[in-house]
């Protein structure tokens, strides 16, 4: 027993050691979002990576994986630490990646539509090993399945890795909005009280505002073209896009009208907050964007997500409206004559000179 709790004591290390190294992991930032957008194009995976015979493997638990009688190292579900501590996608055998790539997936789109902001035994429980569980389910790897129900170490370590994306999957739209809060708001580097007053109570959603006169009319909230724009940026630039791949997730808010679905409140409050973000970095006449965590902004989140529940409380029409209307401009479902491209009279103009 206590040789088993010194090496449970020393993985754990192991995966210490791995989150500590923050530095490196900005480093790897692109060749991860990389490996994102071609998760999001070739949905679901079913490649099989190749694997080296001089790879370093933990030893195998009796009863875990296939059991043929004739397993391979590729059958092996123990996980591989690339240089004996960080723990990545690529290095793990088929099973183990297959599985990574579907709950991060999962994940991803959960974000999107259930909670942006998970936090603490939330992102672990809720989210990212409840993922595992299902994914693995859906794939048929009873062993992955029995192995994440009774090894914790196993299962945090797993779970580590889609946790890790969260930041960068909401980097995304972080991107999006970089150059166009100058132009939105008339907003200047290093000009501390046009930001304060941006915030103080979310001035900056309404389109019709004037921080000289100190003005703001709290009608048509989020109708500034940056909360559409920058959602379509992140996630619906294509049709390969993250976006459009969980579209049948979205639901309408309006019983009478099922058939108009809405952009997911959650992804609007996320957009809403990395706006919040952007407008906060030009506090510093260097304007340098923050680092986009979970502690820091999930408050401006909450304050979001109250803004849109204290709408549909006072009108659940208004309330779908915003969301649906949304919908319709990212997703380009808009009906009427000239946005379908269908005739509208195209000939009136055309005049053919005779020789």
């Amino acid at each position: 027993m206590p040789a088993h709790l010194d090496a449970s004591q020393r993985q754990v290390q192991e995966i210490k050691i791995s989150r500590d190294d923050r530095s490196q992991r900005k480093k790897s930032h692109s060749n991860q979002r990389k490996d994102d957008e071609e998760r999001d194009s070739h949905w679901p995976s079913t490649k099989k990576g190749k694997h080296g015979s001089a790879r370093k493997a933990s030893k195998h638990h009796k009863g875990d994986d296939s059991t043929d009688g004739h397993q391979t190292d590729d059958d092996s579900i123990d996980l591989v630490y690339k240089g004996g501590t960080k723990l990545g996608i690529t290095e793990q055998r088929p099973r183990v990646r297959k599985t990574l790539n579907a709950a991060i997936h999962m994940c991803q789109a959960d974000l999107l539509i259930r909670n942006a902001f998970p936090d603490g035994a939330v992102k672990y429980n809720d989210i990212t090993r409840n993922a595992l569980v299902k994914s693995v389910g859906d794939l048929g790897y009873k062993d992955i399945v029995k192995r994440l129900k009774r090894d914790d170490t196993y299962a945090l370590s797993l779970a580590s890795i889609p946790v890790d994306r969260i930041p960068l999957f909401r980097l995304r739209v972080r991107e999006a909005v970089a150059g166009a809060i100058t132009s939105t708001y008339g907003l200047r580097p290093g000009d501390i009280a046009h930001v304060n007053w941006l915030q103080k109570r979310c001035r900056y959603i309404y389109p019709d505002h004037n921080f000289e006169r100190d003005k703001c009319m709290g009608e048509q909230p989020y109708e500034l073209a940056i909360f559409a724009d920058s959602i379509r940026a992140a996630y619906f630039k294509s049709p390969k896009s993250f976006g459009w791949r969980i579209m049948t997730r979205f639901t309408s808010s309006f019983p009478e009208k099922p058939e108009e679905k809405d952009i997911p409140a959650v992804l609007l409050a996320l957009a809403s907050t990395v706006i919040f973000a952007a407008i906060d970095d030009h506090r510093s006449e260097k304007c340098e964007a923050s680092d986009f965590t979970t502690n820091k902004w999930s408050g401006a989140y909450q304050r979001n997500l109250n803004i849109l529940s204290s709408l549909k409380e006072q009108s659940l029409e208004a309330y779908h409206d915003l969301l649906h209307g949304l919908y319709r401009t990212i997703c380009g479902s808009a009906t009427t004559a000239g946005h379908t491209g269908e005739s509208d009279d195209d000939v009136r103009f055309l005049k053919v000179k005779r020789k």
